[in-house]
């Protein structure tokens, strides 16, 4: 009775691995900046790999941050994508410097997998130097 109990146990801890979704994301872009004052997003190049059946994938978040592309995206088994992703504050954002920010993929059998991107948040006027140069 206890190897069986032991048995199911391990199986429930197992299938969920194997049942997720297989991607491969990777980050193209560097030193990503949002402008606190602007309304323009920080955008990130994404190079997503489906190492698994073919799904349709999906991005969230809980932070409060409005995504692009919005909606599903199709991506065949073994297919990869350049997406841009689009990262804007749903009203005001205070904080500034460095930030990390947690999304996730969903697929379309509602597995996902979790993910970080960091971008530098700064003022408008850290965003310009306005100088001169000799003549």
């Amino acid at each position: 009775m206890k190897r069986a109990l032991i048995f199911v146990l391990l199986l429930l801890a197992v299938i969920p691995a194997v049942l997720a979704i297989n991607l491969n994301v990777v980050k193209t872009s560097s030193d990503e900046v949002m402008v606190a004052d602007l309304n323009k997003p920080a955008e990130f190049n994404l190079n997503i790999t489906n190492l698994g059946s073919a799904t349709n994938i999906e991005f969230y978040n809980l932070l409060g941050f409005q995504m692009f592309p919005v909606g599903t995206t199709p991506l065949a088994a073994g297919e990869r994508k350049e997406i841009t992703l689009s990262v804007s504050p749903i009203g005001t954002l205070r904080e500034r410097g460095h930030y990390t920010f947690g999304y996730f993929i969903r697929g379309s059998d509602n597995t996902e997998i979790n993910q970080e991107l960091a971008f530098e948040i700064i003022d408008l006027k850290e965003a310009f130097e306005v100088g001169s140069g000799s003549v």
